[in-house]
């Protein structure tokens, strides 16, 4: 029997997408078919893909709890015999189709959501990242402005900018005659907290 199933790679915004298959199909048919339509997406090959049902609960994930993000994959079941038939491991045409779609659902992006897909490699799409960037003036006189940028940094809760390499080196802090720049990514989840220097 033919099911609709709702995926989503976890830690890619907007990344959910459906996929047609028949419920008498392996994972490990499962895993091709989402390589296929994610190719541009998923880098690894489909058998290094992890799949995990998205129920909690006896409830599914919905795709707003999704976008917001998955912390912790562990409390999952994951779907990692490549033998299963589908319809054997929770995703059967019946558990599938146990939530009724209504139009207050889909308008709070509360529509379920099936199946967590993770590649075991990083995906070529940025993650849901903010870019920091700014320039303290006169850096080199004001006391305490290095230390809190450098401190940041290494706290390795920012990420370089692929895209800003100056002579085939990640560069996020550099100085202008005395002004110090900075150009920093950071996961959307990362907190900040103004520290005076004075």
């Amino acid at each position: 029997m033919m099911v609709k199933l709702i995926c989503a790679i976890v830690d890619i915004a907007g990344a959910a997408f459906p996929i047609d298959i028949d419920t008498n199909e392996l994972v490990g048919d499962f895993k091709k078919v989402i390589k296929a339509e994610n190719s541009r997406t998923i880098a690894c090959d489909a058998n290094d893909l992890r799949l995990f049902l998205a129920k909690t609960d006896g409830r599914w994930l919905t795709e707003f709890e999704v976008q917001n993000g998955v912390a912790d994959i562990s409390v999952f079941e994951e779907l990692d015999v490549v033998g299963a038939p589908l319809n054997m491991i929770g995703l059967s045409e019946e558990t599938v189709s146990s939530v009724a779609i209504t139009k207050e659902l889909v308008k709070a992006k509360k529509t379920p959501l099936h199946v967590l897909v993770v590649p075991s490699e990083p995906v070529q799409l940025q993650r849901k990242l903010w870019l920091v960037t700014g320039t303290v003036v006169n850096a080199l006189g004001s006391k305490g402005i290095r230390r809190h940028l450098h401190l940041m940094a290494s706290l390795h809760i920012g990420f370089y900018d692929p895209t800003r390499r100056v002579d085939n080196k990640n560069v996020a802090f550099w100085y202008e005659a005395k002004n110090l720049c900075f150009h920093v990514l950071f996961k959307s989840s990362t907190c900040f907290f103004y520290v005076s220097p004075f």
